[in-house]
């Protein structure tokens, strides 16, 4: 409706038969202040909508986030006719948001999950962190004890295990977020945190290869400390590089998204696909060890420990 509409009686624009999608608002009235900073909207509302309590938002869509938003707009007055006064320190696309809710009163829609989900992000940050420095506390104690006689191939694994994971915690910290990272960036951040993510579990696998060992063949034919550990160290850091390389040498552009730095589309059954076949393969082994260690019964674990 024209602005000089919202001079008339609200039984005239409620007269008016007019359609706005996902909109109960009859007329929109703009007009600047003296100070050429500040301006003013007026909308009235539906008398379907006046018939219960009402409680207004003035907000404005933001483009760059595509959301609603409340940041420099107030709710200046509201009378009993349904006509509601909104100020804006900026001009843009205004909009009034009417809740039956008080509770929602001064948040717009995606504000609320807009802030979960910052509270998320800084809640995942502070966890890597802590994390992240207390894996690598851990890789140093295994480095300074390595030489030490208790320290056997299960320390040996664990040391990797706690290697890799601080690996994709470092990444995430760093750069997870594409927000402000070149393509390049983006790219190198995820191809690293895909890497780390399946050396994680494929030195999951390994613990479940060696606790398979230790319980059930028990007596290895031809058995060396060093080959076995250059053999899972080959195939937990080797396995992931060449997956890897295969998804970056088919599609490069895989590697990023529109918000984070990390696979999309089908791509993602690069890490989905091995991850869940070594979780199958853990729990069948887990249920071996199990089995063996039910048959042979308590005995059997209290000499092997």
């Amino acid at each position: 409706i024209a602005a000089d509409s919202c001079n008339a009686t609200l039984d005239d624009i409620a007269s008016v038969n007019f359609t706005v999608v996902n909109s109960t608002y009859m007329c929109l009235q703009y007009t600047l202040a003296a100070n050429s900073t500040v301006s003013r909207r007026s909308a009235y509302v539906h008398p379907a909508v006046r018939e219960v309590q009402m409680f207004p938002r003035c907000v404005w869509w933001d483009t760059s986030s595509s959301r609603w938003s409340s940041d420099g707009c107030a709710v200046v007055s509201m009378s009993t006719s349904g006509r509601i006064v909104c100020e804006c320190s900026h001009l843009t696309n205004f909009a009034v948001l009417v809740t039956s809710d008080e509770d929602d009163s001064d948040t717009p829609d995606g504000l609320k999950s807009e802030s979960a989900t910052e509270a998320v992000s800084v809640i995942s940050t502070i966890g890597c962190a802590l994390s992240a420095l207390c894996l690598a506390l851990l890789v140093l104690v295994f480095i300074l004890l390595r030489q030490q006689k208790f320290m056997g191939i299960q320390h040996f694994i664990l040391s990797q295990l706690c290697l890799a994971l601080f690996g994709s915690n470092l990444v995430f910290l760093l750069q997870v977020d594409r927000s402000g990272a070149s393509d390049l960036q983006c790219q190198a951040a995820s191809i690293s945190l895909h890497y780390f993510l399946l050396a994680t579990a494929f030195w999951m696998l390994v613990e479940a290869i060696q606790l398979y060992r230790a319980f059930v063949v028990v007596f290895m034919r031809d058995f060396s400390l060093g080959r076995l550990m250059l053999q899972y160290f080959v195939m937990a850091w080797g396995m992931p590089a060449v997956i890897v390389a295969i998804t970056a040498g088919l599609d490069l552009g895989s590697y990023t998204s529109d918000t984070l730095c990390w696979l999309n589309g089908t791509a993602i059954w690069a890490f989905l696909g091995p991850a869940g076949v070594i979780i199958i393969i853990n729990i069948a082994l887990w249920f071996r060890v199990i089995l063996q260690i039910y048959r042979c019964g308590g005995s059997y674990v209290s000499a092997r420990a």
